[in-house]
């Protein structure tokens, strides 16, 4: 199967020219809008609603999806690193259903209902403004669910910024955090989105393009100064600091805001133009003064990807006839050409889970089934039972006497199995552990070795059960080891921490040095390996206490 093809691009570009259909549509004076909109709201839903896993932070969410307890479980201590409001949705939804598929659907609807209502209000053409949405922020809604309920939700509060209720606003943007911390951007919007800020636009359009052709490093030189400046120095130092190169993204902008400029002064009497003009003025500061810092560029400017599902049907509708059609012409061209280049990636390969059963299982044993190695075994399971139980399941099925644990994204070096195997055997070790170079999700390295300073086993139990640095991914062991650890408590989140220190009090341990494979990072990854946890206090304490307790009733009922 191709790892790039634009056959994978197909369906985001056919969806685009349904709205699209249906934008004409609306646009006509004697369409029946009602229809229409319901139409809006059953494509969206159906398309996203039954994707079945795509985009590259979906596998995340599934995984916090299966941590998250249902609602008459939840207690306080299980609000971890992710915000109340999405973690208690997420609970509210699993209660109902404990199915992945199930949330995602639920998440999509909402989604759409609350688009449909916002652009209801703002939008002179509500289809039209679901196509720009499908192009500018494709990833928003396949990948970003925490971002995008806080847009939403934030949104929904733009009616105070017009009315001017400070208040309401304010308590607006409170449950827009719940969602996603990010959204506290938002508080500032209060005191000038409603204003005519032509004049600062001009100024920070200016400014920007100095900044950025001239190459100055401004944002970079002010951020180290700041109370966080050591958390994005970090980031400096990694893929994620890297600055944003120019791009058909770039030039985009660039015409956007002359557009804007161009028209600006004319819906000065419009306070819902203003509001999205001026996000847009947000949207290219972030983007062109924040250059040098790639993350804060590219996360902190999506925030305000949100200006452009209203402003690019404004800028239709503000042409007479003949200059609509040259303008549509060429955002149809600029929307096949971006979709075309964000979507050829084989983790953007659409298919619907309403198919999954008679044709994504199919494929991929067929895929399994075409390496013809009987050392390959296919297991499906009837069941959704959470990452470590997983884990767990594959592991009854294995017969070998050496096992090694891998992750699905990892890529392992050609000697890891030979090396680490024979470490074991010589050294007469029952658990080893190699050395990793962690990368970012397109396998850029962003660290040479992931134990610099210490191993696993420089560590005490005690040391590791309060700060773990075992890496599932990088261990192998022996039988024994696998029959001693077997089953797995029922709450155990991580299952390489629990068969490492049960492994670590009762059997001979060894570290080999050596880097063996490319450990891969998402921004959205659930675990922490090589970055602090964000864990609240009491979770982890109890967590601990849990483990402890378990580790100590096993070992008292050991054979």
């Amino acid at each position: 199967m191709l790892v790039y093809s634009y056959l994978y691009s197909v369906p985001y570009i056919v969806l685009m020219f349904l709205f699209f259909l249906l934008a004409l549509q609306e646009s006509n004076k004697n369409s029946h809008k009602y229809i229409i909109y319901m139409f809006d709201l059953f494509l969206f839903t159906l398309f996203f609603g039954t994707a079945n896993y795509i985009g590259p932070d979906v596998f995340s969410y599934n995984d916090l999806f299966d941590l998250t307890p249902s609602l008459f479980e939840l207690h306080i201590s299980d609000i971890e690193f992710v915000e109340p409001g999405y973690l208690t949705f997420v609970s509210l939804v699993k209660t109902i259903w404990n199915n992945f598929h199930f949330f995602v659907f639920v998440s999509t609807l909402i989604d759409a209902i609350l688009l449909l209502h916002i652009f209801k209000r703002f939008s002179p053409n509500v289809s039209l403004s679901f196509v720009v949405l499908i192009v500018m922020s494709l990833f928003l809604e396949i990948s970003l669910y925490r971002n995008m309920k806080a847009i939403l939700i934030f949104l929904l509060g733009m009616q105070y910024i017009q009315q001017q209720k400070l208040w309401k606003y304010m308590l607006v943007l409170l449950l827009a955090c719940s969602f996603h911390l990010s959204a506290f951007l938002f508080f500032s919007l209060y005191f000038f989105l409603n204003r005519n800020c032509f004049w600062m636009f001009i100024v920070l359009f200016v400014l920007g393009l100095v900044v950025y052709i001239g190459n100055f490093d401004v944002s970079s030189s002010l951020i180290v100064h700041l109370p966080l400046g050591d958390k994005y120095l970090t980031y400096l130092n990694s893929i994620h600091g890297e600055p944003l190169n120019f791009s058909m993204g770039t030039v985009e902008r660039i015409c956007m805001a002359v557009l804007i400029l161009c028209i600006y002064r004319k819906h000065l009497n419009s306070i819902k133009h203003l509001l999205f003009f001026n996000s847009f003025m947000c949207y290219f500061f972030l983007s062109f003064f924040f250059w040098d810092i790639g993350i804060v560029a590219a996360r902190g400017s999506m925030l305000f990807q949100y200006s452009y599902w209203f402003i690019i049907p404004i800028l239709l509708y503000n042409y007479n006839f003949h200059v609509k059609i040259l303008f549509m012409s060429a955002f149809l061209s600029f929307s096949i050409l971006k979709l075309s280049s964000a979507t050829k990636g084989i983790i953007y390969r659409y298919e619907s889970c309403l198919m999954y059963n008679v044709s994504s299982r199919y494929e991929r044993s067929s895929i399994i089934e075409s390496y013809q190695d009987i050392r390959i075994k296919l297991f499906l399971n009837k069941l959704d039972k959470g990452v470590t139980h997983n884990f767990e399941n594959a592991l009854w099925y294995s017969k070998g006497d050496v096992i090694f644990l891998a992750d699905q994204d990892d890529v392992w070096l050609p000697n890891k199995i030979k090396e680490l195997r024979d470490f074991l055997i010589q050294g007469n070790y029952d658990i080893v552990t190699g050395n990793c170079a962690l990368t970012d999700s397109g396998l850029n390295i962003t660290q040479a070795m992931f134990y610099v300073e210490q191993s696993p086993l420089d560590k005490t139990i005690w040391g590791n059960w309060i700060k773990n640095i075992w890496l599932g991914s990088c261990m192998a062991f022996r039988r024994k080891v696998l029959e001693a650890t077997l089953p797995f408590p029922d709450k155990v989140v991580a299952h390489d921490l629990w068969i490492a220190l049960y492994g670590q009090i009762h059997f001979k341990c060894g570290y080999y040095p050596k880097v063996l494979q490319l450990y891969r990072r998402h921004d959205n990854t659930v675990s922490f390996a090589g970055r602090k946890s964000t864990n609240k206090l009491s979770y982890r304490i109890n967590y601990r206490l849990y483990l402890a307790y378990w580790l100590i009733m096993r070992s008292l009922i050991r054979k």
